[in-house]
C-alpha cells in the first residue's frame, strides 16, 4: 500500500516531463521559425514606414506649394484689378 502512492506520483510526473519535452520542441521549432521570420517583417515594416514617411513629407510641399500658389494669384488679382 505503501508504494502505491510514489509509484502514481512517480507516474504523474513522468506524464508532465514528457509533456514538457513535446512543449520544449515545439518551442524551439517557434523560436527557429521566429528568428527566420524577423529580417523580413523588420524590412518590410521599414519599408512601410519609409513610405510614409515619403507620402508626408511629398504632402507638406504640396500643401506649401498650393498655399503660395493662392498667394501669387491674390496679389495678381490685385494688380489687375488696380488697372
Amino acid at each position: 500500500m505503501a508504494e502505491e502512492p510514489e509509484d502514481l506520483t512517480l507516474r504523474l510526473l513522468r506524464e508532465i516531463r514528457a509533456k514538457q519535452d513535446d512543449h520544449g520542441k515545439i518551442l524551439e521549432r517557434l523560436d527557429h521559425d521566429f528568428q527566420e521570420m524577423r529580417h523580413p517583417v523588420i524590412y518590410s515594416l521599414g519599408l512601410g514606414t519609409t513610405e510614409h514617411l515619403k507620402n508626408s513629407e511629398q504632402d507638406r510641399r504640396l500643401d506649401e506649394q498650393k498655399t503660395r500658389i493662392d498667394e501669387l494669384f491674390d496679389k495678381l488679382e490685385e494688380l489687375l484689378g488696380g488697372r
